[in-house]
């Protein structure tokens, strides 16, 4: 660790030593590259990390410039250091602002809002102007940042702060809920997660850092006007950031030297600076059809060439579940009943789901549906496809806001929450398409569905009971299937009262479904909750549910322990067909 320091040392002090021995021109062409970063880098929150189209981003940055100019002109008493923190501050309240329209707003109704902001302050800023504009007076910031070279280095160290805090942000619980909003907004919030909260704070922090871009162009230029701030830049500096990858630091050092050297090349060649869009917005079509950026490739590779270092056989490492199998065979199942004794109805309910109704127009998908799960018990609930199985657990997880009746979690009516206040409450779900986010790894998977502290030992303890792979396993090279299985994992790192799981087995071969069916079936004695299981794989059910509950054309038809229930001749005729043998 050492050597490494030492390097980033003696890299640091060679940088320092060449901004003071190179020529008056090029300081000023790295300046402007610099700040470029600083701008890539705000957008690289917001769209890079968070998923969510920024149009306006000059925007915020004209508003920085603005407050700092002021500052400059008509209160030079403020330090000139304050006057950029304050000019962040002014980004940072205007990003909340305009981050409140997308709570409810994504893609391109999102992308339409923030231009329409961008293109209206471009148009009070072409009216109003900016400080010392209707006076001609220039901004100069004090010394020693007068001098061009201190500037260049004091824009280069806030880059590099800029670039540290946020990447330790992002691996804090806000930055793990910017990338599961990018990845899936239901996600989010099923794992206690405010969705509204997660936007709000991309824009506010990505704005706040805009601003700061916007003051230190200010200082730089000394005079400016709305046309360094237009909403034709914002588009540009956007696409910008999704060709090179503004989340990454190598990104924006790529997006600060492109800035600068396209237009020089361009001037070379006597070719029309107009250009430059053109080779932006190329790299950006590009980078949107690999699915990929300049960065992402570049990562990606590095790793491919680890990889073939550590196995130069070539041969393909499958991280998969163990299969370890218990259960010798489907005739060998035993009833769930038998495992710790946990399967028993008691008549406090953990769940009571009372005339549950859920329409969509005249289709009525749910109709007065009555159900109570009792503590630590593994209740299945089958039917046949369209029965409303999946509707039950988006109405009772609250992601249909739209439906009636009554759902109380231990005695509490939870009908009046948001989705990711009822997972809070102790209401956890998985998904039918797995929601388990890529881009985080299996240990901060489970720590941001945690929501509160959670040490290693209790994390390898639940992927160990489940036969997950290890927490440092990024959730990208987990099989699709057994990715069902992390999710449930994450589920359980919360410590829910009440665990929904809508068809789990989904991808996973006959054997890690029996292996699942027994984790499943010891959920509640080890983790304390109960379970609702929304399954068609008979043979898990039979042995994980000590109760089930047949559902057809949303209605209860049938209700007790699988063997009975599943040999009722009408159960037999909605949904088994032969099977029941």
């Amino acid at each position: 660790m050492a050597p490494v320091k030492f390097a980033a040392a003696v890299a640091l002090a060679t940088v320092v030593g060449l901004i003071f021995v190179i020529p008056p021109y090029f300081v000023y062409l790295a300046t402007s590259g610099v700040i470029t970063a600083i701008i890539v880098r705000s957008l690289g929150v917001v769209t890079g990390q968070a998923g969510l189209i920024s149009l306006s981003h000059m925007a915020f940055a004209a508003i920085g410039a603005w407050v700092v100019s002021w500052m400059g002109i008509y209160a030079p008493q403020v330090p000139f250091l304050m006057a950029l923190a304050l000019g962040g501050c002014a980004g940072l309240l205007t990003g909340i602002v305009v981050g409140l329209p997308a709570l409810r707003l994504r893609g391109l109704n999102l992308a339409a809002i923030t231009l329409t902001f961008g293109v209206a302050v471009d148009a009070i800023l072409t009216t109003t102007g900016f400080p010392g504009n209707e006076l001609v007076v220039a901004f100069h910031p004090p010394d020693p940042f007068s001098e061009p070279r201190i500037f260049l280095v004091l824009c280069a160290v806030l880059w590099a702060l800029i670039s540290i805090g946020v990447t330790l942000l992002s691996r804090s619980q806000t930055g793990r809920s910017w990338a599961a909003l990018s990845y899936s907004e239901r996600a989010t919030a099923a794992a206690g997660i405010s969705v509204a909260a997660a936007k709000v704070t991309a824009f506010s922090i990505s704005a706040a850092i805009a601003g700061i871009a916007g003051g230190l162009m200010a200082a730089q230029l000394g005079v400016i006007t709305a046309s360094n701030f237009s909403p034709l830049y914002s588009l540009s500096v956007f696409a910008l950031s999704v060709f090179v990858g503004g989340r990454y630091w190598e990104g924006t050092i790529l997006a600060g030297f492109m800035s600068v050297a396209v237009p020089e090349l361009l001037r070379l060649f006597e070719l029309p600076l107009d250009l430059e869009a053109l080779v932006v917005t190329v790299g950006a079509i590009d980078a949107l059809r690999k699915g990929s950026s300049l960065s992402q490739s570049f990562r990606q590779s590095l790793a491919t060439r680890a990889q073939r270092r550590a196995n130069p056989s070539g041969k393909p490492i499958k991280i998969a579940q163990k299969e370890q199998l218990l259960l010798p065979n489907d005739g060998d199942l035993t009833p769930a009943r038998s495992i710790g004794g946990a399967q028993h109805c008691e008549k406090t309910a953990t769940l009571e789901i009372a005339d549950l109704t859920v329409r969509y127009g005249e289709v009525i998908a749910v109709n007065h549906l009555n159900m109570k799960l009792g503590p630590r018990t593994v209740m299945g609930l089958i039917g046949p496809n369209g029965a409303g199985k999946s509707t039950i657990v988006d109405a009772v997880t609250g992601f249909l806001p739209h439906a009636t009746g009554t759902i109380r979690l231990e005695g509490a009516n939870v009908i009046q929450l948001a989705a990711f206040r009822r997972a809070r409450a102790g209401i956890r779900r998985t998904f039918q398409q797995g929601r388990a986010i890529p881009e985080l790894t299996v240990g901060q998977y489970l720590r941001l569905s945690a929501g509160r502290s959670i040490d290693g030992r209790q994390i390898d303890s639940i992927l160990e009971y489940l036969d997950c792979p290890s927490a440092g396993t990024p959730i990208g090279q987990v099989e699709i299937g057994l990715r069902r299985v992390v999710e449930i994992g994450a589920c359980l790192a919360a410590t829910p009262k009440v665990l929904l799981l809508d068809e789990p087995a989904a991808g996973l071969s006959a054997g890690q479904s029996q292996k699942l069916a027994e984790h499943i079936a010891r959920i509640p004695k080890r983790f304390g909750c109960a379970v609702l299981l929304v399954e068609h794989d008979m043979d898990l059910v039979r042995f994980a549910c000590g109760e089930i509950t047949v559902l057809n054309f949303g209605k209860v038809i049938a209700t007790g322990c699988p063997e009975k229930v599943l040999k009722e001749p009408h159960v037999v005729e909605a949904y088994l067909g032969g099977l029941s043998s």
